[in-house]
């Protein structure tokens, strides 16, 4: 299992220890190094962070929440901006990592 760096833009969102791929997922353990006091794109980041991760125990729960809560997050899910360094080179991400309670992170390469 290798280690890695979460970017979003220029700011370093956190580690990610564990990595591996599955099915052209990638999957590891966040250790975040972002937090809501570095400033405007930091808050951000972190709010998008509980928000994902929140989410996505409503849908381990059964709830069926709606996509679309995920609209007032456009700017991070549809940014060009997340990246994976560490692994080799430094990648550009298709779309917003995926965040889950316990610190699980998953993301796909463009």
């Amino acid at each position: 299992m290798a280690n890695a760096e979460l970017w979003s833009g220029g700011l370093l969102v956190g580690r990610v220890k564990g990595v591996i791929e599955s099915d052209a997922t990638w999957h590891g353990v966040l250790e975040r190094t972002v937090a809501a006091g570095q400033g405007a794109a930091a808050a951000r980041v972190v709010e998008f962070i509980a928000f994902s991760e929140e989410w996505n125990e409503r849908v381990r729960r059964g709830e069926d929440p709606d996509p679309g809560e995920f609209g007032r997050f456009a700017d991070l899910v549809e940014s060009t901006t997340w990246r994976v360094g560490g692994l080799g080179a430094v990648r550009r991400i298709s779309k917003a990592p995926v965040f889950f309670a316990g610190d699980e992170v998953t993301w796909r390469y463009d």
